[in-house]
């Protein structure tokens, strides 16, 4: 919309609120007659590469709506786009400086659209992440025609900057599609530095070593956001430092994992698995189930006894108690609910005898006799 004619409109709001007085100003804020409302919100802040600077996306918008729109209380209120925009920006860490890099503006028709107040202007998901040199980016929204006022992120923005080329490239333009956007990735951190966001309102630095904690950027409708302020926020909230050390500690021990049985021969499968069963007895993966086989001279009558024949191990009904009776005393992965065969009733049998909530049982095979036992 037009400069020219959204002063205008603003221009007949106000006289209409002043004619009105105390009166008028009440149902203006109460949104009973139309009203002027604008935001401008900052999202998915990252470091450079170098540290010297944080990436961020900000969102201006305006519009004029009317009604209520109290949510759980009232239907919601309409609005009417004058004008949105988001930009892809970047600040200097010590000089504050900002640098608009990329600049969408979304094309709202001009049919009112159904809001609850609490979030007027959408819901915004967003995301940035860098990769060789590119910024990609993510960026959807709720508000567009036909979205009920609950539904979240239906049209996404999706492509890449490439900062040395200075050139921005789209894969997606306002296209419907599921995206899963990443707001924490691990260029949130920089050393003893994590960049955070409060609220869309203002951009954070946080010293992990010094435990210090500044404003670097605000939005323009957040005033009382202030060094002070952030003082009394609380910080685990707001941190995802511990969550990213621990995410990237199990990705590099893992490949150095794989790598390692790798050179001792493991094929690429079983290197996979035996460094999965280290990083849980590191701690670094939640312990899974284990089955483990004990030979016995026969069954005590403690347990329930399975009767598992030759053919049934051929066909692969059972692989890991299989296995489990070749290494013996040895913990084996416990596949969990076995294979149906139309031709043997041994899996039904088993999987209901595991679904009570038993761990132990017997198994004849040949002319042997195991107990299996399965920790969890």
């Amino acid at each position: 919309m037009q400069k020219k004619t959204k002063k205008i409109i603003i221009l007949i709001l106000l006289v209409l609120t002043v004619m009105l007085g105390g009166f008028g100003a009440i149902l203006y804020k109460a949104g009973l007659m139309p009203r002027y409302d604008r935001g401008h919100t900052l999202h998915s802040p990252i470091f450079s590469n170098g540290g010297s600077k944080v990436y961020f996306i900000s969102r201006r918008t305006s519009g004029i709506s009317w009604g209520p729109g109290l949510e759980f209380f009232t239907p919601p209120a309409k609005l009417i786009f004058l004008s949105d925009r988001f930009q892809l920006n970047s600040i200097d860490i010590k000089t504050k400086g900002i640098k608009t890099l990329h600049t969408w503006k979304v094309p709202h028709d001009s049919e009112p659209k159904l809001q609850y107040r609490n979030w007027l202007f959408g819901i915004p998901g967003t995301e940035l992440i860098i990769r060789e040199g590119k910024i990609h980016f993510k960026i959807g929204l709720d508000v567009f025609k036909d979205n009920v006022p609950y539904a979240r992120d239906n049209e996404w923005l999706v492509g890449y900057y490439d900062i040395e080329n200075n050139i921005t490239v789209e894969t997606k333009h306002w296209e419907q599609s599921s995206e899963m956007p990443n707001q924490w990735p691990e260029e949130i951190l920089f050393g003893d530095l994590e960049v955070m966001n409060y609220k869309n309102k203002a951009i954070l630095i946080h010293n992990s070593k010094t435990n210090d904690i500044n404003v670097l950027l605000k939005a323009n409708t957040e005033a009382s956001v202030s060094d002070e302020f952030v003082k009394t926020i609380n910080l685990s909230e707001l941190s995802y430092r511990k969550q990213l050390e621990r995410l990237r500690t199990i990705r590099e021990t893992n490949a150095s994992l794989i790598e390692r049985f790798k050179q001792e021969g493991y094929p690429e499968i079983e290197a996979h698995l035996k460094a999965g069963d280290e990083l849980e007895k590191m701690g670094l993966y939640p312990k899974s189930p284990k089955i483990k086989a004990k030979s016995v001279t026969s069954a005590s009558g403690d347990f329930v006894v399975f009767k598992i024949t030759k053919e049934e191990f051929d066909f692969g009904l059972f692989p890991d108690i299989e296995k489990a009776l070749k290494k013996e005393g040895e913990e084996i992965h416990f596949w969990g609910k076995y294979i149906r065969h139309r031709d043997y009733d041994t899996s039904d049998k088993i999987n209901a005898y595991l679904s009570e909530g038993n761990y132990s049982f017997y198994v004849m095979t040949g002319k042997r006799t195991y107990l299996l036992t399965i920790e969890r």
